[in-house]
């Protein structure tokens, strides 16, 4: 049935990745062709939107966020562990590419996987901070909200779609797997980071009520 993906705007290079996973069934060719293809698709209508370019992407805010890794992208496990990454070079698509097939080695690895997997069947998902927290060291207090009582439910417009693959082909060696030791726990480095933006923000609001 791949013929009726052109109707559902699936780019043509992903069709074409489709169709080679059905013949030769590469699981991690297929991983890293959607990691590729996501961060493709979200480019232009989102990292090089006029708005979201000069209002979040170019703003102090987030290029402070980025030089002191305050964005990251965790994987909790039940007994407090956190493994993960920093998120840096965040506008440029390749970056993100890279970065997406780290975190896939992270998620997939044999040892971690069914830590990850243990998690998200025992616990809810609320878009709270706390959801992970909880399971760690002397942190069982509540200190985010969920995330339905600070912001509503966003309906999104329908946009034309654009088939990325057609004027931006992807790099040579795309499957190519990163170079990467045995993933380690980043909690304690992680809490750093959470407590450093803690402060920044409590300095930033004591200097904007300054008189």
């Amino acid at each position: 049935m791949f013929h009726l993906l052109d109707h559902f705007y699936v780019s043509r290079f992903m069709q074409n990745e489709w169709r080679h996973f059905w013949k030769r069934g590469d699981r991690k060719r297929l991983l890293y062709a959607l990691i590729v293809n996501e961060q493709h698709v979200i480019q232009q209508p989102v990292i090089l939107h006029p708005s979201f370019k000069y209002k979040i992407f170019h703003s102090a805010f987030f290029v402070l966020h980025e030089l002191l890794h305050f964005n990251c992208i965790v994987f909790p496990t039940a007994n407090g562990e956190l493994y993960g990454e920093s998120v840096v070079q965040f506008k440029n698509v390749w970056k993100r590419i890279h970065l997406g097939k780290r975190l896939a080695s992270i998620l997939f690895d044999n040892d971690l996987y069914p830590r990850f997997l243990h998690f998200s069947v025992k616990t809810e998902p609320t878009g709270s901070r706390y959801d992970y927290e909880r399971y760690a060291y002397e942190r069982k207090k509540r200190k985010s909200p969920f995330i339905r009582a600070v912001l509503p439910i966003i309906e999104h417009h329908e946009r034309a779609v654009e088939d990325w693959s057609l004027k931006h082909p992807p790099k040579r060696g795309w499957p190519k797997a990163p170079c990467m030791k045995k993933p380690a726990a980043v909690t304690d480095w992680f809490y750093q980071k959470q407590e450093q933006l803690r402060l920044y923000h409590l300095a930033k609001q004591l200097l904007s009520n300054a008189p």
